[in-house]
């Protein structure tokens, strides 16, 4: 995988130091003490998660976006769970019994009701913490799960970081191209990086995030603000024709953000 990159000695974690030892490190050497690890896509979510896992003992790794069958099949595998069953519901009760474990869950905006459920459960007698994609409504059942737990939201590397992680995983792909181009065209996102010197190829559009997207808030905020000008001169005037268009305008702006908010989720 892409992101198992930081492993390698000439690479590491380049500007999450002070978060790791300050933040993240204290919170894997307590026995209750969960963290949420929040970010864009390719600000670096899934190595600060691997990191932890990889620091922390009897801990596993999961993926939302794995069948729930599969992420049974690793904790029991990662926990070294006694179980006889066959089927997963029987390999589910026998992963309920553990405690004193830790598991951390990497896309958990992407987890189905099953398993927030089961996730529920297990953080009972276990430590669960996880990364969640910035600006993705989550579900409420997970916002309960952890509304307790310490929340970082990664931000995008500064310049002088860029720069050394470019220079890092060009060198270690051996790809000919300028790293400083690299760093320039990323925006300061570790993902990107990474792909542009794997791929030996600079992208600008390689990875689509949120704060790339146009903004329509302030677009909306107009809009309303004009409907309700135009509401107002119609019934200062009492022209009927201006108030029920203005009725109909403030509809179709509800309207077109439910749209745009559901696209924005999906």
């Amino acid at each position: 995988m892409i992101n198992t990159i930081w492993k390698n000695d000439n690479v590491g974690l380049i500007g999450r130091d002070r978060l790791l030892l300050n933040k993240i490190l204290p919170r894997i050497n307590s026995r209750t003490k969960r963290f949420i690890v929040k970010g864009e896509i390719g600000v670096g979510k899934t190595a600060v998660l691997e990191w932890a896992h990889e620091h922390t003992p009897n801990s596993a790794f999961v993926n939302s976006g794995m069948s729930y069958g599969q992420i049974i099949d690793t904790l029991i595998e990662a926990w070294g769970v006694e179980t006889e069953g066959k089927k997963v519901a029987e390999k589910e009760r026998d992963v309920l019994k553990v405690s004193s474990n830790t598991l951390y869950v990497d896309d958990l905006h992407k987890a189905t009701p099953k398993l927030i459920k089961f996730l529920k459960i297990l953080s009972e007698r276990n430590k669960v913490s996880g990364a969640i994609r910035s600006g993705v409504r989550l579900k409420e059942e997970l916002k309960q799960l952890f509304w307790s737990c310490e929340s970082y939201k990664l931000p995008r590397l500064k310049r002088d970081n860029a720069l050394k992680l470019a220079e890092k995983v060009c060198l270690h792909f051996g790809a000919n191209i300028s790293h400083i181009q690299v760093a320039n065209a990323s925006g300061g996102l570790p993902g990107k990086i990474i792909n542009a010197a794997r791929t030996n190829e600079i992208r600008r559009d390689e990875i689509k995030t949120q704060d790339e997207e146009f903004d329509i808030a302030p677009l909306f905020l107009m809009l309303c603000a004009g409907i309700v000008v135009f509401r107002y001169i119609g019934r200062t005037m009492d022209a009927t024709d201006f108030t029920l268009l203005g009725g109909i305008g403030m509809v179709g702006l509800i309207f077109m953000r439910g749209i745009f908010q559901k696209g924005k989720e999906s």
